[in-house]
């Protein structure tokens, strides 16, 4: 297998799993959502925030997975606030 291919195939892997977590942000909170929003300025960004698992957020879960709860919820937000005023560790 070449490299172009590897690629070809990570990056089909990648599409099959973003469709699907597509699918889950129509259910997300919509407070997480909105501030999410507010902070990156990028709709494609704040997606990508949600949607992936996140050292801010101890590598455990994603903010998506986390917002199912009230205290995953206030986390996600927690951390939101702290990378709004550049606070990355």
């Amino acid at each position: 297998m070449t490299v172009a291919q590897k690629l070809s195939e990570a990056l089909q892997r990648n599409l099959e799993r973003d469709q699907v977590l597509a699918k889950e942000l129509i259910h997300i909170d919509e407070e997480l959502a909105a501030r999410a929003l507010v902070v990156i300025e990028n709709p494609l960004g704040a997606a990508y925030w949600l949607t992936r698992v996140l050292p801010i957020l101890d590598n455990e879960k994603t903010p998506l997975e986390l917002s199912r709860t009230p205290e995953g919820k206030a986390a996600c937000l927690q951390a939101l606030g702290r990378l709004e005023y550049g606070i990355f560790g």
